[in-house]
């Protein structure tokens, strides 16, 4: 998995506020993360008011070796998991590596929501910015992007990164990151 707290960033804030709404409106919320970010936590003596689990995915360097064995792994990893903790809806925070799997938990009937930001969507080849660089790691993403129900972007930029992939408007709903930027500004 991806990294979530205890490291601090806008995806992991994003998520942990989404959670806490969330709960805090009566859903049942249960976050993935790394053992290490989970056991991390747990150190520091950090309780959230939502379910803390963890579900590893295959590790990357096995991605370059046998990229068919790191998707079935890290798939099955992710389908164990919302099967076992019977969800209703599964969101994503980044396209990679969970966009690659989004086939995977539609075959359980479950809708998907993936919220995208950054290298993981956006793409500046003279800067050699982005995880889309990588042409099969682009296809991929690209691929799970369509099966996905419903996309958040971050801003107008992000809808844009995704209607240049060809992906319906009416799937894509803009949620912004939540900060004031009021509060940072003279």
């Amino acid at each position: 998995m991806l990294p979530y707290l205890p490291i601090i960033g806008g995806a992991q804030i994003q998520a942990h506020g989404l959670a806490t709404s969330l709960n805090n409106l009566g859903h049942e919320i249960i976050v993935y993360a790394s053992k290490f970010c989970v056991s991390e936590c747990k150190k520091l003596g950090w309780n959230f008011d939502y379910q803390f689990k963890s579900c590893n995915s295959a590790k990357y360097p096995l991605f370059k070796i046998n990229t068919k064995l790191w998707y079935w792994i890290t798939a099955n990893a992710i389908k164990r998991k919302i099967l076992s903790d019977k969800l209703d809806v599964v969101q994503l925070f980044m396209s990679w590596p969970w966009a690659c799997v989004v086939k995977e938990i539609n075959q359980l009937d479950i809708p998907v929501v993936l919220r995208t930001a950054g290298d993981d969507i956006q793409t500046n080849k003279k800067l050699n910015y982005g995880i889309r660089l990588n042409n099969d790691r682009d296809k991929m993403i690209k691929n799970g992007l369509r099966d996905v129900d419903k996309l958040v972007a971050i801003s107008p930029a992000i809808t844009r990164e995704y209607l240049q992939l060809d992906l319906q408007s009416n799937n894509i709903i803009e949620i912004g990151n939540g900060i004031n930027i009021n509060n940072f500004t003279k």
